[in-house]
């Protein structure tokens, strides 16, 4: 079938517009672009800020009803669930089946055969701490074709899964600069910022590895050292289940916090860090981090955890690392932020670094040359 249009679904979680939605968007769109048939399908809508991107676009999406939760759950009504949703997968009539994230890959892997697709792929973006389940057992069994966002995923699921990883194809996220929806007024009201006033951001999702309360423990002692400047830290992210957002804000509120402000998950990030000088990410967890490269291709000086897929970004020698647990070297790392000078030094030269390793035609193309 070589040089023919095929048929591709795209599996995701959700439709909101986490890192992994956002670089799933940009390889549908790529697809599309190079005459194939793409179909994005999720388990839930959640907010469903992807459904909007998607349909503007002309990509197709549909919603499935396999209860995620059933995964790790023991008895067999998951597996007759599966097996509906290995028919609902097969109605697409697909060649190639491209998940991304831990759900996706165990569920459209263990049903690829029944699918009908000629090849599934495993797309790591992340390091899941969870069991293997059975689901997952099974997938792995019927040897997807493995990919990861980096070397740290490819190393990570080759362990997990007793192989070498040098048989990961790693495709780097990609990105490109966009125009902002909403204009600097519209921002600067939202999260009412001053005249004057340096603006910190993080963009993550509320998840436990995202280490929310560590950032804020340390902002505490930054703001309390640094009476300099007037400054603002911004946390804009989904809550799947509101625990992780409903903690955050009870520390804000118990320390008596009030110079934070939460925003929730938002289509126009861009729009935001036009108004922002500093990005965060206090992550314990990544693949390759969406959030982190935003901050670079908008010139926002990046501070985050020194983890491996930062440093696959970085290196080993960035100023603005922090270590995770270590309050006083997140403190440090955010106090670097006030020197203008080193500050200006380091934006500029990850601009630089990711326009140059980070092209969203090279993400595309890697896609397309893996179904071509």
């Amino acid at each position: 079938m070589s040089g023919t249009k095929k048929n591709i679904i795209i599996v995701l979680p959700f439709f909101t517009l986490g890192g992994a939605e956002t670089q799933a968007y940009y390889v549908a769109e790529g697809l599309l672009e190079a005459g194939h048939n793409v179909t994005v399908i999720a388990f839930e809508k959640k907010n469903g800020s992807l459904i909007e991107k998607l349909e503007e676009r002309g990509i197709k999406w549909s919603l499935s009803n396999f209860d995620l939760s059933l995964v790790h759950q023991s008895g067999m009504k998951k597996l007759s669930r599966l097996f509906k949703f290995g028919r609902f997968l097969k109605s697409f009539n697909p060649d190639y089946l491209l998940p991304f994230t831990y759900y996706p890959n165990i569920l459209c892997s263990s049903v690829r055969f029944l699918s009908g697709a000629k090849l599934c792929f495993w797309n790591q973006r992340g390091m899941e701490n969870l069991g293997i389940s059975l689901i997952e057992k099974i997938a792995k069994s019927h040897k997807p074709v493995y990919l990861s966002n980096s070397i740290a995923g490819a190393k990570f699921i080759s362990n997990r899964h007793d192989f070498h990883a040098s048989k990961v194809q790693i495709i780097s996220n990609g990105i490109e600069a966009q125009n902002p929806k909403k204009d600097n007024a519209y921002w600067h009201q939202k999260i009412s910022k001053k005249e004057g006033e340096t603006i910190y951001a993080m963009v993550a999702n509320f998840f436990p590895e995202k280490n929310h309360i560590f950032l804020l423990k340390a902002w505490i002692r930054f703001c309390k050292n640094d009476l300099n400047q007037e400054k603002k830290l911004v946390l804009v992210g989904y809550s799947p289940d509101g625990k992780g957002l409903n903690e955050a804000k009870a520390f804000v509120y118990d320390n008596k916090v009030s110079n934070v402000i939460f925003l929730e998950s938002t289509d126009d990030i861009i729009g935001l860090l036009k108004i922002c000088d500093v990005g965060i990410l206090t992550s314990s967890s990544e693949g390759c981090p969406n959030c982190v490269l935003e901050y670079m291709m908008y010139e926002k000086l990046a501070v985050v955890s020194r983890i491996e897929a930062t440093q696959e970004i970085f290196g080993e020698d960035y100023p603005f690392y922090c270590d995770l647990n270590d309050l006083n070297s997140l403190e440090n790392a955010l106090q670097k932020t006030t020197d203008q000078e080193l500050a200006d030094e380091w934006v500029q030269n990850n601009k630089a670094l990711v326009l140059q390793n980070y092209s969203i035609q090279k993400l595309k193309s890697s896609y397309n040359q893996l179904v071509a």
